[in-house]
């Protein structure tokens, strides 16, 4: 998979993970929101004084129930009395008798007062254990209020608040990271799809040709080979499956060599765009010669007003700058900006090794020159490529490496061939 593609996929995932990160920090802040909306709400006083009706109240409950207890035991005590009196339909001739009669009814007139009792019994109960419910959630409310400290809450909020907007700036610098991908290798990426799908469309027309190839082998006679034709003819537009076989796999290759290009360009694409350029240094000198003609500072001051709004910029002149250009160190160092650093070497110095030297073991320093540095390969710069080649045609300064296009105007007053010259 191209790497860009990787990268890509990953910072999406990670803007997923810090969201729902930021989500469940915000979850937080909302339940300490409340639970301080909740504390200053609460009247501790009025807390207590339903707390303590719902006592009363729940003694009165209690009190009730003794009483339909015992009233409830004194009827089963009764029932029973009654019950021993009474006979069944097996002694009928007791059975019928008026004074069993009125015993029978006084038994069921016992049993719906024993229910009624029992009911209410119930529903005492039931009052009670929401009374006790209630009293319990005062008692709780209570306890909560008095552990509650504000102070600390309010602390935590802000500190969980802090982290939300930590979270929050991530995921912007995430998706602005997205956004410039997308927007840099967005083209190149649907390119890239479209040619990987033409070439998974011709390896299955290739299969599917070679199978018709091999049907045809297979095939018993002259009709089931005729049928082969038609089908191959009915898919491909042709019924010979040997030439399908050929043309589609003269345009795999074709489609392979792009698809390999482009992947080629997007990762030296992408190489650009990952590295992390702090601080540039320049071969002055390098940049005062367009095609073996000197410019004197033409080109270098133009890209170097440019360079310093990004970087941190250092230009090193080889020491013959003082006698190509007929000035002093001051005078060549007030031609930049203010922020550039201007270093020129000491007679018969050149800036190469310097420049090595400067950069070497700093991953975020680059070396602008359009020199090899041949001779000094040990160097880790070398060796890293951390080179930046520059280009200037058509009064215009290129560095591809940094997407950097620069204008040079004409009749340019610091110090360019304008003022008659000198050197050329």
């Amino acid at each position: 998979m191209v790497k860009v593609k990787s990268q890509l996929e990953e910072q999406k995932r990670a803007v997923a993970s810090l969201d729902a990160e930021r989500s469940k920090l915000e979850r937080q802040v909302e339940e300490i929101e409340r639970a301080v909306q909740e504390y200053r709400s609460f009247d501790p006083d009025i807390s207590r004084e339903e707390m303590a009706r719902l006592e009363r109240v729940n003694s009165a409950v209690v009190s009730k129930m003794a009483t339909a207890a015992s009233t409830a035991q004194s009827i089963k005590m009764q029932l029973q009395e009654v019950k021993s009196k009474t006979v069944s339909l097996f002694h009928p001739f007791e059975y019928f008798k008026p004074e069993q009669k009125s015993a029978r009814k006084q038994v069921a007139e016992l049993q719906a007062g024993l229910e009624a009792v029992s009911s209410a019994l119930r529903a005492l109960a039931a009052e009670r254990d929401e009374t006790n419910a209630l009293i319990s959630k005062q008692a709780e409310r209570l306890a909560a209020f008095s552990e509650f400290d504000e102070s600390d809450q309010m602390t935590e909020l802000e500190r969980i608040k802090f982290n939300a907007e930590k979270i929050s700036d991530a995921i912007n610098c995430k998706k602005d990271v997205i956004a410039k991908i997308e927007r840099k290798f967005g083209p190149l990426l649907n390119q890239l799809t479209h040619l990987i799908d033409e070439a998974t469309s011709l390896r299955k027309a290739i299969a599917q040709a070679k199978g018709f190839e091999a049907d045809l082998h297979d095939a018993a006679n002259g009709s089931e080979r005729r049928l082969i034709h038609q089908e191959c003819e009915e898919l491909f537009g042709t019924g010979s499956p040997s030439r399908v076989a050929n043309e589609k796999a003269g345009k795999l290759r074709s489609v392979e060599r792009n698809l390999t290009k482009l992947e080629d360009r997007i990762e030296r694409e992408f190489a650009k765009h990952d590295r992390v350029v702090e601080r540039i240094l320049i071969d002055g000198s390098n940049l005062c010669y367009d095609n073996g003609v000197f410019i004197r500072f033409h080109a270098l001051s133009h890209l170097t007003d440019e360079l310093v709004k990004r970087f941190e910029v250092m230009v090193v002149f080889d020491a013959s700058i003082r006698s190509r250009m007929k000035l002093d160190d001051d005078r060549i160092t007030s031609v930049f900006d203010h922020r550039i650093k201007v270093k020129v070497l000491a007679t018969k110095q050149t800036a190469d090794e310097l420049l090595l030297k400067i950069a070497e073991g700093k991953p975020g320093t680059y070396i602008l020159s359009n020199d090899r540095f041949a001779d000094f390969p040990e160097y880790e710069v070398v060796k890293a490529n951390r080179i930046l080649r520059f280009e200037i045609a058509d009064q215009r300064i290129f560095v591809s490496d940094l997407d950097l296009e620069v204008p040079m105007a004409s009749g340019n007053s610091r110090l360019g061939p304008a003022l008659g010259g000198i050197g050329t």
